[in-house]
């Protein structure tokens, strides 16, 4: 089974099983059918707005050996710059409680800014195993990859956490 979902279903169906728990959450989340568990796993996360935060917390949650978070944006800044005035949304490094999660548990920031995922590697029988990134930027309002930047990231569930745009009128 190749373990690719998007973040919304993933977080629902954890979200479902851990409603039926009890005081056994383990037994039931493994005895759920369609149930995605992550423990034990490398997960590749991508997307950086607040679904993506709620997946790299769940997945820590699960036992997740590892977590990557991949964002095509450039890194904000820490602080809010001059071309960024009030009373205009602030544009600044956000660091949720996922992030601040994965610090504690893994010593580091997940995030990996200006990266897109160019390919999927699997094994013989269909399964995920790792992931080429490559890094992008933005040139004349496109999104370009960057030269000779690929890197292969260890990856047994890729979540998509991407594609709000925000809100219809």
């Amino acid at each position: 089974m190749i373990f690719l979902f998007t973040a919304v279903d993933f977080l629902t169906k954890t979200t479902k099983a851990l409603m039926k728990a009890g005081d056994r959450i383990a037994d039931v989340l493994k005895s759920q059918g369609g149930y995605v568990d992550a423990a034990g796993k490398n997960v590749v996360i991508v997307g950086g707005g607040d679904t993506g935060n709620d997946c790299i917390g769940t997945v820590i949650r699960h036992g997740a050996k590892s977590v990557t978070a991949l964002e095509m944006m450039p890194k904000p800044p820490e602080e809010r710059l001059p071309s960024n005035p009030w009373p205009e949304r602030p544009k600044v490094l956000k660091t949720d409680y996922g992030h601040e999660e994965a610090i504690f548990v893994y010593g580091e920031d997940p995030r990996v800014f200006e990266t897109t995922v160019k390919n999927v590697v699997t094994d013989e029988k269909g399964n995920i195993r790792q992931i080429e990134t490559v890094k992008v930027s933005f040139k004349e309002g496109k999104l370009v990859e960057i030269p000779s930047s690929e890197k292969m990231i260890k990856c047994d569930l890729l979540l998509i956490a991407a594609g709000f745009i925000g809100y219809e009128d």
